[in-house]
């Protein structure tokens, strides 16, 4: 039996799989959010973009908030791969290869266009959403922070960084990178602060701070 003309022109469904559909859904909300601002952005504004239903949308989050979270939280994804990756208390590693090591990551997370966005939105949205914002700053920023600033007292008790004013608060130790993002994103190409010398001075601050003497 021949095939009916509109089932034979009927487009067939594509089944994708759920962390795909999931990164759709994150990538079309942080489009909407930056075009719109969090609070005018609607789920159906994200479904359309997304190439979803609502239903489609609520089956993976079930509210904008929880998509604007799960956005957020790829803000430290790079940070989160592995706090250990650059600092080794058993001195097993030399300073200037943590160092390095450390700053790879840092700089690859600040010209990562995904994390620009989120940062401009975290401060275009800070008053709009305060208490989603707060709610993701306790549970996922502190708490990375605080497992951070623990292995940098491991590597300071024994010996392996110097006891400084850097050491006592490390999360300031992103200042230089932060600076140059900032700047890369208000003037463009014209930035008042080079990339390869914001970095080499960067590095050279942090192995005067953390040198044991």
């Amino acid at each position: 039996m021949s095939t009916p003309p509109a089932a034979a022109s009927r487009p067939r469904r594509v089944r994708l799989k759920p962390e795909i559909r999931s990164r759709l859904i994150l990538d079309a909300a942080l489009a909407e959010f930056g075009a719109r601002g969090f609070t005018a952005t609607r789920i159906e504004d994200i479904a359309a973009r997304a190439g979803l239903t609502k239903t489609g949308v609520y089956a993976h989050y079930p509210s904008k908030d929880a998509i604007f979270a799960a956005l957020l939280d790829h803000v430290l994804l790079q940070a989160r791969m592995d706090i250990t990756a650059a600092w080794h208390p058993d001195g097993t590693v030399a300073l200037e290869d943590m160092v390095d090591a450390y700053l790879d990551r840092l700089y690859r997370m600040v010209q990562e266009p995904v994390f620009v966005e989120l940062f401009r939105l975290l401060l275009a949205e800070s008053r709009r959403a305060p208490e989603l914002i707060r709610r993701w700053h306790e549970q996922v920023v502190q708490q990375y922070r605080a497992q951070e600033q623990a292995l940098i007292d491991a590597c300071v008790r024994r010996g392996v960084l110097r006891d400084s004013p850097l050491t006592q608060l490390f999360s300031l130790s992103v200042a230089p990178a932060f600076l140059w993002m900032a700047s890369k994103s208000i003037l463009g190409q014209d930035s008042a602060y080079p990339l390869e010398q914001v970095r080499s001075i960067h590095r050279a601050m942090l192995l005067d701070q953390l040198a044991p003497r």
